[in-house]
């Protein structure tokens, strides 16, 4: 009497069906590793003019529109109460710069084509402050928020950089305001909790309390132009052709003519 097992033949070998199901599973395997690898995000060399990313690419000729407007500043006002210490701080801030590339970046161009330059680590950063704890209640608040403001909304300079700013307003000795402005080229809404949450992590514990990052946004600028290219950008645009095809067109009124 002959024991086969399921899929084998009496001779105790794999049917035909099943090797060549093996092979197919193998070479699918394969494939789909391939097209990952190709989709991975990975590093780029820093070195000469990066590119930048579709997104940077709209800001920053939204920029060159109006480079005076603080209509993309993104800032933010952190209260700190209780005892600080300013160069643990300052540190901190210089920590969380040394993280992220992005918040020593430039943006420059060549011809009308923007590209990103990202400066080297600094060794410190810079961290003014203003005392206004010797000036009375009302005086002081008219004060502050005024300095606020002027911070908020003061231009950057997307060619020279930096692209973020830093002051600390000091209220009293224990009460103090951390004044962060960054450009919307290099932040959204997302990355202000990422930044407070990290900055108070670097100040408690200094740079080993992070992961290092694998990618950063140079990387995955890379990443998107390689994908917007050539096969990539016409299978995009013969997907939505697809896609909307048949699809009427929308008459919107508008309030006043194009």
């Amino acid at each position: 009497m002959s024991m086969t097992g399921p899929g084998e033949t009496s001779t105790g070998t794999a049917s035909l069906s099943d090797i060549k199901r093996a092979l197919l599973d193998a070479k699918l395997t394969r494939q789909r590793a391939e097209a990952a690898e190709r989709n991975r995000i990975a590093p780029v060399p820093r070195t000469g003019r990066l590119q930048v990313s579709d997104q940077q690419r709209h800001l920053w000729t939204l920029h060159q529109l109006a480079p005076g407007q603080p209509v993309y500043n993104v800032p933010f006002v952190l209260r700190l109460r209780g005892t600080l210490d300013t160069t643990a701080l300052a540190g901190a801030l210089r920590g969380l710069v040394a993280r992220h590339e992005a918040l020593r970046t430039r943006f420059g161009s060549e011809h009308g084509v923007p590209y990103q330059s990202v400066d080297d680590t600094p060794a410190s950063w810079p961290l003014p402050v203003t005392d206004l704890s010797g000036l009375p209640d009302g005086e002081r608040d008219d004060r502050s928020r005024a300095l606020v403001e002027s911070r908020a909304r003061a231009p950057f300079d997307l060619e020279n950089g930096p692209v973020f700013r830093t002051d600390l307003l000091r209220l009293a000795a224990d009460d103090h305001l951390l004044v962060l402005c960054l450009h919307h080229i290099v932040t959204d809404g997302w990355s202000v909790g990422i930044v407070t949450r990290e900055l108070a992590a670097l100040y408690g514990s200094g740079d080993a309390s992070l992961p290092e990052l694998a990618v950063q946004p140079a990387d995955h600028a890379a990443w998107q132009r390689r994908r917007l290219s050539g096969d990539g950008l016409r299978n995009q645009i013969d997907y939505w052709r697809t896609t909307l095809a048949g699809v009427p067109a929308i008459d919107f009124p508008t309030d006043r003519p194009r």
